[in-house]
C-alpha cells in the first residue's frame, strides 16, 4: 500500500471569533490530517508561530471572520525562528455541517481529491489563473492527496473524499450560486456528506 505524506498543522481561528466560526474550525480540525486545533485566546501571530514549531507543525491555518461567520482561510507557513510567512487565502462564501461528521471518532488520515481535467479547463466561466491557484490553495490547506481513478490505492472507512465543482455561469444563474467554487467533502466508503464550503470567486489572497 502506498504511503502518503502530509504537512502538519496547527489550525486556530482570529481573536474575538464567532460561534460559527469555532464550529467550523471544530470540524475542520477532525478533517483535515495532521491537524492540532488550538484556542486563539490572545496569542499573538509570533507566539502562534512558536507554539506551532513547539508542536513540530510547519504550516497555520487561521480561520478569519467576516459579519459574524467564517469568512477566511488563511494559510501560513511556519518558518525556523518564529516566522511566518503568508502563502494563500480562500474566502468562504457560506458553508454547511452535516450532522454524519460526528461519526468521525478520531482525525482521518487521508483526505483524496481526484482532480479531474475539466476543473481547469476553459470550459467554465472562471478565469483558468484564478482556478489554477485556488485549487492549490485548496489543495494546501486540507492536505488533500490528489488522486486519479487509474491510481491503485486501497480506501479505508476513515478516508474523506473532497469533490470539487466549479457552476457554469448561465443567464438564469442564481446570484447565490455565481462565482463560487463549491467542496463537497464526503466518507470515500459510503459517500455521506460531512462538510461543503463555497469558495468565493476572486477571493484568492
Amino acid at each position: 500500500m502506498r504511503e502518503f505524506f502530509h504537512s502538519k498543522i496547527l489550525l486556530t481561528t482570529s481573536h474575538r471569533p464567532s460561534r460559527n466560526a469555532r464550529r467550523l474550525v471544530k470540524v475542520l480540525a477532525k478533517l483535515i490530517p495532521g491537524c492540532t486545533k488550538i484556542n486563539r485566546g490572545k496569542l499573538t501571530f509570533k507566539l502562534l508561530a512558536l507554539q506551532a514549531l513547539d508542536l513540530n507543525c510547519d504550516k497555520l491555518i487561521v480561520v478569519r471572520n467576516r459579519k459574524g461567520n467564517p469568512g477566511y482561510l488563511d494559510l501560513y507557513a511556519v518558518k525556523p525562528f518564529g516566522e511566518l510567512i503568508k502563502e494563500c487565502t480562500v474566502k468562504l462564501c457560506g458553508y454547511s455541517v452535516s450532522a454524519n461528521y460526528n461519526k468521525i471518532a478520531t482525525s482521518i488520515q487521508r483526505v483524496l481529491l481526484n482532480l479531474m481535467p475539466a476543473l481547469i479547463s476553459n470550459t467554465v466561466d472562471i478565469d483558468t489563473e484564478f482556478k489554477i491557484r485556488t485549487l492549490e490553495c485548496i489543495i494546501k490547506i486540507f492536505n488533500a492527496t490528489v488522486v486519479s481513478k487509474n491510481m491503485n490505492i486501497e480506501r479505508n472507512e476513515n478516508d474523506v473524499c473532497m469533490h470539487i465543482t466549479i457552476p457554469k455561469i448561465g443567464k438564469k444563474s442564481c446570484t447565490k450560486k455565481r462565482n463560487v467554487i463549491e467542496i463537497i467533502f464526503t466518507r470515500c466508503s459510503n459517500g455521506e456528506k460531512l462538510l461543503s464550503l463555497n469558495i468565493c470567486y476572486n477571493s484568492y489572497g
